[in-house]
């Protein structure tokens, strides 16, 4: 069940990752502020990629537990769904990449 869990962390760890790298925009001149609009997007994600977090940690427990194979469709298919949501919000952040500040 070890390996079980180390695949479920690397496979959501292969969709959290790149948004590391937005988030380290490369560093540009002050002339650009805040932009709502980013930040709020920012602050999403963060909330989506915290979800993917609680979802591997939810499967790494099945592995301690006797669940059925009912529940961990279900499960699959929520985080199935919050990777299809991240998906979507990394395409809003990449069209507004421009107007983020520093």
């Amino acid at each position: 069940m070890q390996h079980q869990r180390v695949n479920i962390m690397a496979w959501v760890g292969t969709f959290v990752l790149p948004f590391a790298g937005f988030l380290a925009l490369p560093v540009r001149a002050a002339e650009v502020p805040d932009n709502e609009q980013v930040s709020k997007l920012l602050s999403e994600t963060k909330t989506m990629a915290f979800q993917l977090k609680e979802d591997a940690s939810t499967m790494e427990s099945f592995t301690r537990m006797n669940v059925s194979w009912e529940s961990h469709a279900v499960t699959i298919n929520q985080i199935k769904d919050h990777v299809n949501a991240l998906r979507k919000q990394e395409a809003k952040l990449q069209e507004v990449k421009a107007n983020a500040s520093p």
